[in-house]
């Protein structure tokens, strides 16, 4: 019997099993976490935690810098604060590095921490390539298992649902809408003096357009068709598609559109705010540098040239406050900036193509092959890349060194069953997708490109001829017994990286995940 059958005849009564037909009573008729939940526990096996505005795998997750963003985010807060909604969509929509996200988180936040946690009835955050982030299909589990917990009366009605069917959680958007947001929203009595909200940020991160549209077109229903009194706050880009389709009936006329325009004062604010903390940080380069720092016109020069892109302005500041690196020197680097061209990317095309170029000459192969493991994978690490492609950790550490900007470095402790071992393995990911989508543009990057299909092949092949080559010095054993070591390189490669292809790196990744 499987675990989820099992889930299911945990509160059974009267049960008998036939030809492997399970027939069952299941009571539930209270609202609580207890025994009586087995449907909001199937439901919860489905939900992609990770895409919520509470998550751990987003912390920290962007935020507004404070005393920024004000207008913006009053402007969202009121929306919700509307008992009546005339038009119960809103669509928040700018280019990429705007900071959208963090107006959204903020939001959230804010509405939480002033009483109003029950005005948010559930937060969805897409990320494109983002394991439980990507795809369309985890978005409605995760948002009705948070409108569940958060809107009265929801819970008994879900988990009734489910242990009716205890199949929806797995069925498709469409399948899942009615039995499990419609009816039960129709069958509860939410408060008359407020209109709950769902927020979706980064639709436009969802993996396809038709998946984007099904989701819009969810919400359409939703809101137009059975009219049950939800509120939706939707941000994205304004891609063409998603355009169209808000300015098409039935959404067009239920749709408040905002647009996340350029706020001069807000950039202002955060970089004199960020040059103060660099100063603050290193007094030991800082302290015969005269004040302010940088001057008003050198803070005015950036804002304008980052025009409304927060994303700009934060990748400046982690660049020219380096830990390793000398702060006047590295905002001389930013100030020598010309754009190549003008595009909606140049000045992070710019920006990007300056930080790179900052790796010496001698050390561009290995800065190549960094930068094409970390976009290859989620989620990689020093000495992953170390042992697939045979480089020093010195030179590997040299090269981030000068990418701090845009890779984030953080250590997290990597434990096997091995009596000896235990490693402290610095990871690494990427701060911002639009460095992806930079690097791996022939017509953006130039001589910088990166062709990931080239690089997951050849991670994929190395990968292989290190779990053989472990395998041979151990006759087969399981991972428990390789050397240690391959052992780092096989864990962090195997549990999640790269799914790698051979049969042998497949049970190596098995065994791991068992002893993970």
């Amino acid at each position: 019997m499987s675990n989820q059958q099992a889930s299911v005849l945990q509160n059974a009564q009267n049960c008998s099993i036939n030809d492997s037909t399970i027939n069952a009573t299941i009571y539930s008729t209270t609202h609580n976490h207890g025994s009586r939940s087995s449907g909001i526990h199937l439901l919860s096996q489905k939900v992609s935690s990770s895409a919520m505005h509470d998550s751990s795998a987003r912390e920290p997750p962007p935020r507004c810098h404070p005393k920024t963003r004000t207008s913006a985010v009053n402007k969202i807060v009121a929306f919700v604060d509307d008992p009546e909604p005339e038009k119960p969509v809103m669509w928040m929509n700018a280019p990429f590095g705007h900071g959208k996200s963090a107006v959204m988180q903020t939001v959230i936040e804010t509405l939480i921490t002033s009483g109003r946690k029950h005005r948010v009835a559930g937060a969805f955050f897409f990320g494109r390539d983002k394991e439980g982030r990507d795809k369309a299909h985890y978005l409605l589990p995760a948002i009705i298992y948070q409108v569940a917990n958060n809107i009265p009366g929801m819970y008994e009605h879900v988990n009734n649902a489910i242990n009716a069917d205890p199949t929806l959680p797995s069925k498709s958007i469409e399948a899942q809408l009615i039995p499990l947001l419609i009816i039960p929203f129709q069958r509860c009595s939410p408060s008359s003096t407020y209109t709950p909200t769902i927020f979706i940020d980064g639709l436009d991160e969802c993996d396809n357009i038709a998946a984007q549209r099904s989701v819009l077109k969810m919400i359409a229903d939703a809101i137009t068709v059975y009219r049950i009194r939800l509120q939706f706050v939707v941000a994205s880009r304004p891609e063409t598609h998603l355009s169209d389709y808000f300015k098409k009936e039935p959404l067009q006329s239920a749709t408040r559109f905002f647009t996340l325009d350029n706020d001069f004062y807000s950039m202002r604010t955060y970089l004199r705010d960020g040059f103060n903390e660099i100063c603050d940080a290193r007094t030991d380069v800082m302290s015969g540098v005269p004040t302010p720092w940088p001057s008003d016109s050198t803070i005015d020069g950036l804002v304008w040239r980052a025009s409304g892109q927060f994303l700009f302005a934060s990748t400046i500041l982690r660049f020219v406050g380096d830990e390793y690196s000398n702060p006047l020197e590295q905002l001389k680097v930013i100030l020598t900036l010309h754009p190549r061209r003008s595009s909606a990317f140049s000045n992070m095309d710019g920006l990007y193509t300056q930080i790179l170029l900052v790796c010496p000459v001698h050390l561009q192969g290995c800065l190549r092959r960094v930068l094409g493991v970390v976009i290859c994978g989620d989620l990689t690490s020093i000495t992953f890349i170390a042992d697939i492609f045979n480089e020093t950790i010195s030179n590997i550490v040299t090269v981030l060194r000068g990418l701090r900007a845009v890779i984030k470095i953080y250590d997290e402790i990597v434990t096997s069953s091995h009596k000896f071992y235990k490693l402290v393995c610095p990871r690494l990911s990427l701060y911002h997708l639009s460095f992806k989508e930079f690097a791996t543009d022939r017509s953006r990057a130039g001589d910088l490109w990166i062709d990931k299909d080239a690089f997951d092949k050849e991670i994929y092949h190395r990968a292989d001829v290190l779990v053989a080559r472990s395998l041979s010095a151990t006759h087969g054993a399981t991972l428990n017994h390789l050397p240690p070591d391959c052992h780092h390189s096989v864990v962090i490669g195997a549990t999640g990286l790269f799914s790698l292809r051979s049969t042998r790196s497949f049970n190596i990744k098995y065994n791991a995940q068992q002893r993970s």
